[in-house]
């Protein structure tokens, strides 16, 4: 049994070493701020208000590598490791089985209605601050210590969010964007699967292999795996975004006597990972997005519907391959 464990956790953590640079990647191209908008320079010459330009998901995983180097590509590593382990330990408790990544995909195999609503209510409550440190780990400038976690946090997270946690919740827009994520995987892609296609256990009845799909409509099969793709172009890809975008959102608020957040004053054993520039531009903190809706129109008006549609590709790959699982 020991064994097991042991072989296990060390799958994890090859899998995670894995996954972590792809994701990575993801989160950093998503969180990209790049307004098209113009303003005068000091001659008085127009310019572009813009950060970095990447114009694709690998540019952005070879500008990490050429800035930060090979140790840019696993930032978020260990709070990725950690928030696995928890929620693969809620998910044994009641009773569900799912694949989770950063800003992306669940699937959920639940046999009772309640233990599907109990799934769908804390899942989003579960993951939220998991998915705030991870993708904050992931496109901060600095180098955050492996294994000094209170010191990853003080750089991560304000005074005001360290000595309230809930505050992490409490992100304008975060928490329905996350919610919004996980219903619709939930109940509407699980809804539409049962509308269109049998119960797998009820085409197999473990006899012969090859009556195995004789059940199953290829209209069904064709209709889902349609409404499967393009539901995730076009409401999980932006509905990713934006939380990525209000993710790495800090609430800065310095009420009750909070200060500034350790990255923001100089301090000298804060060291930047990047050399000479950041991977990514963030927006400005004295800009906030002030709810989900406004992050997405704001995100529509500064940088274009594109923006809303990053790696597309990635979000239906992945929803594609857990339709069926």
């Amino acid at each position: 049994m020991i064994v097991t464990l042991i072989l296990v956790a060390i799958a994890g953590l090859i899998g995670l070493g894995i996954n972590v640079p792809l994701v990575g990647a993801l989160i950093r191209f998503r969180a990209n701020y790049t307004p098209r908008s113009l303003h005068l320079d000091q001659e008085g010459q127009p310019e572009p208000h813009a950060g970095p330009v990447i114009s694709n998901y690998f540019a952005m995983l070879f500008r990490i590598k050429r800035i930060e180097g090979w140790s840019g590509l696993w930032k978020g590593y260990m709070p990725s490791a950690l928030s696995s382990i928890i929620i693969i330990t809620f998910v044994g408790i009641i009773g569900a089985s799912m694949s989770f990544r950063p800003g992306g995909a669940h699937t959920v195999e639940i046999e009772s209605s309640f233990r599907l609503v109990l799934y769908a209510s804390f899942l989003a409550l579960l993951t939220t601050p998991f998915t705030v440190i991870i993708n904050r780990a992931i496109t901060t400038p600095h180098k955050l210590p492996w294994f000094a976690p209170l010191r990853s946090l003080q750089i991560l997270l304000t005074p005001y969010e360290l000595h309230r946690p809930w505050a992490l919740y409490l992100g304008p827009g975060l928490l329905l964007a996350r919610s919004l994520h996980v219903f619709w995987l939930v109940f509407v892609q699980r809804g539409m699967r049962r509308l269109l296609l049998p119960d797998f256990k009820t085409v197999y009845d473990g006899g012969d292999q090859r009556n195995m799909f004789t059940g199953l409509s290829p209209i069904g099969v064709g209709f889902y795996i349609a409404f499967v793709g393009i539901s995730a172009v076009l409401v999980l890809t932006p509905l990713e975004v934006i939380a990525t975008r209000l993710s790495v959102q800090r609430n800065n608020s310095q009420s009750g006597g909070f200060g500034p957040a350790a990255q923001d004053e100089d301090q000298p054993d804060l060291e930047f990972a990047g050399r000479d520039e950041d991977v990514i531009a963030l927006r400005p903190e004295d800009q906030p997005y002030s709810s989900f809706i406004e992050c997405g129109k704001t995100i529509l008006e500064e940088e274009g519907p594109e923006t809303l549609l990053r790696a597309w590709w990635v979000t239906m790959a992945a929803t594609l391959i857990g339709a069926f699982s």
